[in-house]
């Protein structure tokens, strides 16, 4: 929350504790960087950084403060000038094609216009050097005598550099797990296990695979002078995925978190009332620090920016793997704003102390529908559109439900955890509810589909398991039923019950156990991570299949769990169907109701931020009173305007509302030399933000 600046290439280790923030939970994991040089082979521990950086200057094709080795910075100068202009039109030309910047001082000829009138809005450019050869006029040639890597087009140039550039950090919170960092010019390995742990690189808390560290060094030791460098101009935001090839991790641990950290940083004011793009897709670029590269389940992270990923593969390209990468701004880690639930390694699985706010997810579910064109409905953030006729009252309500909204969604699996009478079921529930049953398999639909087809839903069905954090991406009032196999407790695993029920979301949710051991198939046979149990005792083996109820447990191996959470099960269409109308009724009656009764959407769908930095403010000259609490804070970074602002003072329990929203107060009548604690936040058309993290100053 508080912030230290230092325009100097020493290490940032200590923070301004003027400021207190013993539960923060929405300001976390970050640390910003401007100009930091990253050594891909030091990567894993500093020995191998300090032993393969005296080798880097052998791959100089010139030597060092010759005439040559100058005449090919001016040369390098003059090509990147070039190259730049030449991303500048590409850039105008994705403009046109549905992104998000402005077109530059380059001009846009008609021919460009009308071979983007075709594309899609998500359409972007994945060529950015010299090999491309997008304008006849316009080719352009890399230097003579710098040698590039013979891969994919996207990569910076290797420029030598005399001297490394001078650095400043930012940090941000007051422990591993609630910091972040921003750097300028800072040169440094990228990670260092051996020391302590000076931030996370997830939202994932107390785990040490996200444990990160720097080394200072200085830019004037012998072996950093004088070499190549791969200098990176665009802001990168720098962390670690948990479970790459699951959606559940990629969208709850990095994606949502990583929408509203862009936007705090790159972001631009949102108009009341519209759904704006919240920030430049041009402006940063994404480095998962991470080994696994791309996936089946990268693909929600290329709707963050426009230019294309770029995997820790980056910084140790073939034949360059001692070429250093310098980041002219870095920001590293990740924020905690819309984590919602936690894993179970500290502790059994389940939600977080503190909630956050629906609206958040709302925010970055319903923007992902709109970066694919699909428009928003009443129930979104059109608030001054009015809800269409409702026609005559019907029995069961259902006059009520989005037009929209007209599908059976059943979540299927076709490798393990099986409904094994789903063909049944698409049968009796189409019968049953006169709503056509489809299925959404991560086989046969990608990212996108499933979108589009659960945006229609007005029930969702499926199995416990990752793919219901997709719910994420239905309209309001949507219907979740959660499917437990047997002696699976719904209520130890409650990741989209906990979704649904935040404030915001608006989803009906309802979980179903099978009750029947009959109706269930267990796998022992199988591998053990997918619930086989042969590899155990005969002992061991017999405790698992007479334990009726899985009992709690750490994260992430217990037989107990894995031999009956991948079983698989026969629904009972009766049981399911009870369900389905208690879940419809509620939708109905209590959420669809209340949000047709709602004049002005806007109010209900602005989510003030938190405050992030607060500063005690001293007598310089203003004839402030002793004894009086004089503070300021930075204003809401979501773009919506604050109407006013609590105050609330820790030592005697007394709220102060500012009569404007004018980011300070004074309040009188302390003892001076008193250390008063308090709590701010924001409001908004009567809704009220949530508190900041303490803030302590003496008066």
């Amino acid at each position: 929350m508080s912030i230290r600046k230092r325009n100097t290439s020493a290490i940032y280790k200590e923070l301004d504790e003027s400021i207190s923030h013993p539960k923060s939970r929405k300001n976390n994991v970050k640390l910003a960087i401007a100009g930091v040089c990253l050594f891909a082979a030091g990567i894993t521990a500093g020995s191998t950084w300090s032993k393969t950086m005296i080798n880097s200057s052998s791959d100089l094709p010139v030597r060092p403060n010759s005439p040559e080795y100058n005449a090919l910075l001016k040369q390098n100068a003059e090509f990147i000038e070039l190259l730049e202009k030449q991303r500048d039109r590409l850039k105008n030309l994705n403009y046109l094609k549905g992104g998000v910047d402005k077109p530059s001082k380059h001009n846009i000829n008609e021919t460009d216009s009308t071979t983007a009138a075709n594309e899609k809005p998500f359409s972007f450019i994945k060529k950015h050097s010299y090999r491309d050869n997008y304008y006849e006029d316009e080719i352009i040639k890399p230097p003579t005598g710098v040698t590039q890597p013979e891969i994919e087009p996207d990569v910076t140039l290797i420029t030598p550099m005399e001297i490394l550039p001078d650095s400043s950090v930012w940090c941000h919170g007051t422990t591993s797990s609630n910091r972040f960092k921003r750097t300028v010019q800072v040169n440094v390995p990228m990670e260092n296990r051996y020391q302590e742990n000076l931030l996370e690189l997830s939202s994932i808390d107390n785990h040490p695979y996200f444990a990160w560290n720097y080394v200072e060094v200085s830019p004037f030791q012998q072996e950093l002078m004088n070499i190549p460098v791969r200098y990176e101009k665009t802001t990168h935001f720098m962390f670690k995925r948990l479970h790459p090839y699951n959606i559940m991790h990629n969208l709850h641990d990095d994606v949502l978190n990583l929408f509203h950290l862009i936007k705090e940083y790159n972001g631009k004011p949102s108009e009341p009332g519209r759904m704006e793009l919240p920030f430049s897709l041009f402006a940063h670029r994404l480095l998962l620090l991470d080994e696994y590269g791309a996936t089946g389940s990268t693909r929600p992270f290329q709707y963050l920016t426009n230019h294309p990923l770029r995997f820790s593969s980056y910084l140790k390209q073939k034949d360059h793997e001692n070429t250093i990468t310098c980041f002219r701004d870095a920001i590293v880690g990740n924020t905690k704003l819309t984590k919602w639930y936690q894993y179970g390694f500290n502790s059994p699985q389940g939600p977080i102390d503190t909630l956050p706010n629906g609206m958040l997810i709302r925010e970055v579910s319903e923007w992902f529908a709109k970066r694919q064109g699909l428009h928003l409905g009443y129930d979104e953030h059109y608030p001054n559109l009015p809800w269409p006729e409702t026609g005559p009252p019907k029995p069961d309500n259902s006059h009520l439900d989005i037009p929209e909204t007209n599908l059976i969604v059943i979540m299927s699996r076709k490798g393990n955890r099986l409904i094994l009478n789903e063909d049944t079921l698409v049968i009796e529930l189409t019968k049953r509810y006169g709503l056509k049953t489809v299925f959404v398999r991560n086989e046969d639909q990608n990212f996108e589909e499933q979108i589009q087809i659960l945006r229609k839903a007005r029930v969702v069905i499926g199995m416990h398991g990752s793919i219901l954090v997709m719910a994420m991406f239905c309209r309001r009032g949507t219907v979740l039923i959660e499917m437990y196999p047997y002696a699976v407790p719904s209520d130890h695993y409650t990741p989209y019950k906990t979704m649904s029920n935040l404030h915001g979301m608006d989803l009906v949710y309802r979980a179903w156990e099978n009750k029947h051991i009959s109706n269930s198939v267990a796998h022992p046979d199988r591998h053990e991570l997918h619930g086989g149990i042969n590899h155990l005792s005969k002992q061991v083996q017999e405790e698992v299949i007479n334990t009726h109820t899985v009992p709690q447990h750490k994260c992430c191996k217990s037989p107990f769990w894995l031999y009956r959470i991948y079983q698989d099960t026969i629904v009972d269409i009766n049981e399911l169907s009870a369900l389905i109308d208690d879940a419809l009724h509620e939708s109905r009656t209590v959420v669809l109701k209340r949000l047709r009764s709602t004049d002005n959407m806007f109010k209900a769908d602005i989510t003030p931020s938190p405050v992030k930095t607060i500063t005690c403010l001293h007598d310089e000259g203003n004839g402030r009173p002793s004894g009086t609490l004089w503070a300021e804070w930075e204003p809401a970074w979501t773009g919506y305007q604050v109407d006013k602002w609590n105050v609330l003072v820790n030592n005697d329990g007394r709220e102060y509302k500012t009569n404007s929203n004018h980011t300070s107060i004074a309040i009188h009548g302390y003892n001076a030399g008193e250390t008063l604690r308090f709590f701010v936040r924001p409001v908004i058309n009567g809704t009220l933000g949530p508190w900041s993290d303490m803030g302590t100053c003496t008066v």
